[in-house]
């Protein structure tokens, strides 16, 4: 474990509603990251 790097993608929620409705942005983001990278999402808060 000490010789693989993982890739950390962070969401600003975990709202179901908007994670579906931004499912073009989150795998753009997936397809983007590479090893060992921290990347933070915002795609809104869901919260009225």
């Amino acid at each position: 474990m000490a010789e693989r790097r993982i890739a950390l993608l962070v969401l600003s929620t975990n709202n179901w509603g908007v994670v579906k409705e931004q499912d073009p942005v989150i795998a753009a983001a997936i397809e983007a990251i590479t090893a060992g990278s921290y990347v933070f999402v915002d795609i809104g808060h869901g919260r009225g």
